[in-house]
């Protein structure tokens, strides 16, 4: 059997955002904790990727020491996602419905680098808020 050789560990919390180099990781059944474990989707609850959107890359995602999701892009405040909420809503990934938690607004809609228009962030596994509010002079 040939011999494998780990050349770089990361995590991408949020589907085709940006992630977090480590040196080490927790890697449990499903990957690496809290890989992937988010995404973006439309109004319409269809992931987003970043062939759609490719600015999506400057947005960086990490999770803090609290484990909460928290986001950064260039010309933007740092933000903490909050907890998904009750309600569930269903989303298309390809041609999979899931079923996810809306997280609330985010200001990736307010951003001239992040992709135009009104985008939810959803944990997966409610229903979407618009994420249209930007903050003070973003917009």
């Amino acid at each position: 059997m040939p011999s494998l050789r780990v050349s770089g560990l990361y995590r991408y919390p949020v589907k085709s955002l940006g992630g977090e180099a480590f040196s080490s990781l927790e890697v449990g059944a499903r990957g690496p904790e809290f890989d992937r474990h988010w995404m973006v989707v439309d109004a319409d609850g269809r992931f987003i990727t970043q062939r759609q959107q490719p600015r999506m890359c400057l947005i960086q995602a990490r999770i803090g020491r609290d484990k909460a999701l928290w986001l950064a892009a260039p010309g933007m405040p740092e933000i903490r996602v909050g907890e998904g909420l009750a309600e569930r809503l269903e989303v298309r990934v390809w041609e999979d419905a899931l079923s996810a938690r809306a997280t609330g607004p985010c200001w990736s809609s307010c951003s001239r680098n992040a992709p135009p228009g009104s985008f939810q962030s959803l944990k997966a596994g409610g229903q979407p808020q618009s994420s249209t509010a930007c903050p003070p002079g973003s917009a």
